[in-house]
Formats: C-alpha cells, sequence, structure tokens
C-alpha cells in the first residue's frame, strides 16, 4: 500500500478486482448501493474517498483542516491504524448484523494479512464498531452538557483513542458527498473533542466551568465600547456557563451588543453572514414566552427557509436568547439583503401572533425523491442523557416545516423547551428537544411519556 496515496494504490486493486480478492468482503460491497439521499456513492467508493480524505487531511491539501486537526496530526497519530479503520468501518453494510459490530469483527480475520500488533488491532477494531458514535454524540446531543460529555468519555476512555475517532469522524463525514460536511459540523466535533479532553486528560475538572467561562467573559469583552455600562454588567450576570461556553466569540459578542444598544423588551434581530460560512446566522432576543421557538420555526418554514441548527437560551432575566442557523431551498447562506428584511419582520410578525394555525411552505427537499424512501419514525423519551433535562429524540422522513410542527406540538404539550439540536441526514432527520414539564420538573410519570410519544408519532406520521 503506497505510504504517499494509498486511496490511489487501493483503487487500481478494486478496478483490477484484486482487493475483492485479497478481502472477499470488500468483494461483497463492490458496487452496493446505499438506498437513501444521505451517501452519494455506493459503499466500496465511499470507503475508498474516505482514505483519500484521510490522505488530504495527513498531506495538509483537505481545505476544512483547522488548528486543532493539525495538531491532532501532527502529534504522531499513526497513519496506518486510521487507514485500515477506514478501510473495514463500512466493510459490513448490506446484512441483517449492525455493520458495525459485524465490521470489527472482520478486521481480527485479516489481521495477520496486515501484520497488525495486539495494540493496532485493539485500536482498529475499536475504531470500526465505534465509527458513528462522535457524529452522533455531536449532531444529536448538546454537547456543552456535562452529561453528554460525560457519556462519550465513558465510551472513549482514553485521550488517544478520542484522537483516532476525531480524526477517523472528519475522513468519514468528508467522503460521504458534496456539501455534506460543513463549519457548523466541524465546530460542533471540536467543541465535543475539546471538552471530552480536558475531561479525559485531567486538565479541566468540572467545576472550572465557571472559571472558564469567565476567561471567555475577558477575552471578549476587553476591547468593547459598552463594557462599562450598567446594562452591560446585568447582562453578564444574568447568563450561564452554558451561554458562555456554548457559543462562539463573535455571536456573544453581537448579542451584548444588541442588548446594550438596541434592546428594550421588545423582540430584536441581528442576521449575519460570516465569510465561508454555509450558513446565514439568525440571533432573535424576545421576553421568554411560551411557544416562542414554534413560533420562529414558523416564520422561517412560511418563506421555504431550510433550518439547519438551532441554540436556545433564557437567562435569568427571562429573556430568551435563539441562534438559529438558516439556508434557503438550495442549502446555501441567504445574502439578498431585501430578503433578509423581509425574513426580519416574518419574525417580528410570528412572535406578535398564536400559533394555533400551522403554516404552509413547499418542500425544501424534491418530493418525489424523498417520497422513494421509506424511513422509520421513532420517538425516544429519556431522561439519562441529561441531568437537568428529560431528553425528546425524534426522527422521521424529512419534510417542509417539520421542525415548527414538532416544536408547536411540544407546546401544545405544556412542555418548556431549553435546547433544540437539528440534524438532517438525507430523507431522515433527527431533531432532539431538551425539555421539562410546566413545573420545571423532569418527565418521570409513564402516562406523560406515552401522551407526549403519542403526539410526536402523530406529527411524524403526517408526512
Amino acid at each position: 500500500m503506497s505510504k504517499k496515496n494509498p486511496e490511489e494504490t487501493l483503487r487500481q486493486m478494486n478496478e483490477t478486482g484484486v482487493l475483492g480478492r485479497f478481502i472477499l468482503d470488500f468483494g461483497k460491497i463492490v458496487g452496493l448501493m446505499q438506498f437513501n439521499m444521505y451517501h452519494h456513492y455506493t459503499a466500496d467508493e465511499h470507503l475508498l474517498r474516505a482514505i483519500g480524505e484521510l490522505n488530504k487531511l495527513f498531506s495538509g491539501k483537505n481545505k476544512n483542516i483547522t488548528k486543532l486537526i493539525s495538531e491532532i496530526i501532527n502529534s504522531g497519530l499513526s497513519k496506518k491504524i486510521l487507514t485500515i479503520a477506514l478501510l473495514f468501518h463500512d466493510i459490513a453494510k448490506g446484512r441483517d448484523e449492525d455493520h458495525s459490530i459485524a465490521g470489527a469483527k472482520i478486521v481480527k480475520k485479516f489481521s495477520k494479512r496486515f501484520n497488525l500488533s495486539d495494540y493496532e488491532l485493539e485500536t482498529i477494531s475499536w475504531l470500526v464498531k465505534e465509527h458513528l458514535v462522535m457524529s452522533d454524540f455531536s449532531q444529536t446531543r448538546d454537547v456543552m452538557d456535562a452529561k453528554t460529555v460525560e457519556d462519550f468519555s465513558l465510551k472513549v476512555q482514553t485521550p488517544e483513542r478520542l484522537k483516532f475517532l476525531f480524526i477517523l469522524t472528519i475522513a468519514d463525514i468528508t467522503a460521504v458527498g458534496p456539501g455534506v460536511w460543513n463549519a457548523h459540523k466541524g465546530q460542533l466535533l471540536e467543541q465535543l473533542y475539546k471538552e471530552t479532553y480536558a475531561k479525559l486528560s485531567g486538565e479541566v475538572l468540572d467545576d472550572d466551568r465557571s472559571l472558564r467561562a469567565q476567561n471567555k467573559i475577558k477575552s471578549v469583552f476587553s476591547k468593547a465600547d459598552f463594557n462599562k455600562k450598567e446594562k452591560f454588567k446585568d447582562w453578564i450576570k444574568s447568563q450561564s456557563d452554558q451561554y458562555w461556553l456554548g457559543l462562539e466569540d463573535d455571536i456573544i459578542f453581537r448579542q451584548a451588543e444588541m442588548f446594550v444598544k438596541n434592546f428594550n423588551n421588545k423582540p430584536s434581530i441581528i442576521i449575519h453572514n460570516k465569510k465561508d460560512a454555509e450558513a446565514t446566522e439568525v440571533s432573535i432576543m424576545s421576553k421568554d414566552s411560551k411557544g416562542l421557538f414554534a413560533k420562529l420555526t414558523g416564520a422561517l418554514s412560511s418563506m421555504e427557509i431550510n433550518i439547519v441548527n438551532a441554540k436556545i437560551f433564557t437567562n435569568s432575566s427571562n429573556i430568551a436568547i435563539d441562534v438559529i442557523w438558516i439556508q434557503d431551498k438550495e442549502n446555501r447562506p441567504i445574502f439578498d439583503d431585501l430578503r433578509l428584511e423581509r425574513i426580519k419582520e416574518k419574525i417580528l410578525n410570528f412572535i406578535n401572533t398564536d400559533i394555533k394555525n400551522g403554516v404552509s411552505s413547499t418542500s425544501r427537499l424534491n418530493n418525489r425523491r424523498i417520497n422513494a424512501f421509506t424511513v422509520p419514525i421513532v420517538v425516544k423519551i429519556m431522561n439519562n442523557i441529561s441531568s437537568n433535562y428529560t431528553v425528546i429524540e425524534v426522527s422521521g422522513k424529512d419534510r417542509p416545516s417539520i421542525l415548527h410542527e414538532l416544536a408547536k406540538t411540544i407546546n401544545h404539550l405544556d412542555l418548556n423547551l431549553f435546547r433544540a439540536q437539528v440534524a438532517t441526514f438525507g430523507e431522515r432527520v433527527v431533531d432532539v428537544f431538551y425539555v421539562l414539564d410546566s413545573k420545571n420538573k423532569k418527565i418521570e410519570h409513564h402516562n406523560s411519556k406515552k401522551l407526549i410519544e403519542r403526539e410526536l408519532l402523530r406529527v411524524l406520521s403526517n408526512g
């Protein structure tokens, strides 16, 4: 296998049929179609592309390389381990058995052919078995929730495994297809990596979060022209550590500036396009009220706007700060000033109305394409995911206004919404809500859980 470009060598072996004869299990996935809108390539092509993306990361040619990625790769990480793990990570696709578990077993059959040491075999088998876990945690969990970091740390166990899994996850996602990787996914992965590395290495204890938040405040606002104002000091006191650690510095600065200079208990909105970002950032500040998030998603859905992700915060002064990242129907940021002004107006109108009636919108996805796929609908209500909240995870077929309909139903069920995670995998959507009941308690009663499950399944079934 070429040390310079293993993808090139493996691709030649695959085209001549040698690779499928050398690894019989690889031969079984050659030309295997993955019948969904998320995966763009056959299973064998995806594996080869993932190895190619890994090679770009190690050679510095991947355009998504950040300082953290570069530091990890230059820390002596074994390219051999990662290359073999990527070669096998989806090798068991198309079987009845979980492909991650089956793939880990297949690795062990070929350990002698690859001259693997016990350490290499153990690490590669673990990576194949757990290759989806970092993507799942980062996209469907609140990565700033201490319980998320605790649970993920138990999965990973060592800083070295974390480094391997982080780089493998980047190569895997990037190789799925054009446009699947974006800066937002990268940011979530880096946040999860940093929090987990700190915990595993003992660099930062749980009770140091407040200190980190204070250091961030000093860093972000050291040169602000409004940092001496009483209104700004009130703003600082009212925010949680979760807020300070959960948003990027520039977003926090813009929101504080909006509060100090413009906010007077009436809804305020900032729309910002960052250079090279894949989505437009919308920050909404308002006195918190029941159903606010449902109204925001309703306003955006009515304008045929795709919601990529959302973060929801409420401070001790009962001010809601919601950040929503949006795209147009072609999955691009929105730059047109006139349209952005209309978006502001629509959001303000929706905030001041009730949400009894739904919104109408044409599909952000091609209905004919999406209707060709069957997507299982699932609702999970979990109290072991977060120490402070009940976590509701719903998954089903994506369609226009689905996030709005789910948020509206959560409001009608008299649940208080504190966090939302939005993830889309082709035709499948996975939305995660961190909630409490009307008394701000976790949802423990069996009948309450069944009611929530039934109502959310009804929404998912309407597509």
